[in-house]
């Protein structure tokens, strides 16, 4: 059966294309807001819950075999989004400047025999970024699409940036844990 990638993101596309090569991109249209109670792994279990209901908006609509993700960029246990203006990019950019911040992707697959969900989570360590270098960086990539301001694809050539975990899983999509996934196949029910 068909893969279909609940998702509109050229990363996603991009490390997806990496792990198999037959598969349909239809992206899931969902209200984003959540409602998950705070507690132990609630950044994890946010992510695993906004993924699954992505995946299992587009199943309940074309069925198949679908896979759905969600990534959050978080920092201080508060969640850090996608910037709506240069100014809220810049602001987003300096408070990560010079710490370190989580990014976990929760993903889903939903088939009709079941729902496999995960997620990974990468620490990522920013140096200390100065204003200019920040605007520049805005300037050039206009990372207004991003969770937390950035792309790891860009910025790893810019900045001295350390990883602690999956550098796909920061793009949005672990490699691993899909590859994973999709070698349980259909019939894997939780």
């Amino acid at each position: 059966m068909k893969l279909i990638l609940a998702s509109a993101s050229p990363r996603r596309l991009e490390i997806l294309k990496t792990i198999i090569k037959d598969f349909e991109v239809i992206p899931a249209d969902v209200d984003e807001n959540l409602s998950i109670p705070q507690g132990e792994d609630y950044e994890k279990r946010l992510c695993m819950s906004l993924a699954q209901k992505k995946a299992q908006s587009v199943f309940e609509k074309h069925g198949s075999y679908v896979l759905g993700a969600d990534t959050l960029v978080f920092l201080d246990n508060q969640i850090i989004g996608k910037p709506k203006s240069k100014t809220q990019a810049i602001n987003i950019l300096k408070s990560l400047s010079g710490k370190t911040h989580k990014v976990i992707t929760g993903v889903a697959l939903v088939t009709k025999d079941g729902t496999i969900i995960d997620c990974e989570q990468t620490e990522v360590i920013f140096p200390i970024i100065s204003e200019k270098e920040i605007i520049d960086y805005i300037e050039k990539y206009k990372p207004y699409d991003k969770a937390g301001a950035y792309g790891i694809q860009e910025i790893k050539d810019i900045w001295v940036v350390k990883l602690k975990g999956s550098y796909t899983n920061v793009m949005g999509l672990p490699e691993n844990t899909i590859k994973q996934m999709l070698s349980l196949g259909e019939g894997y029910s939780v």
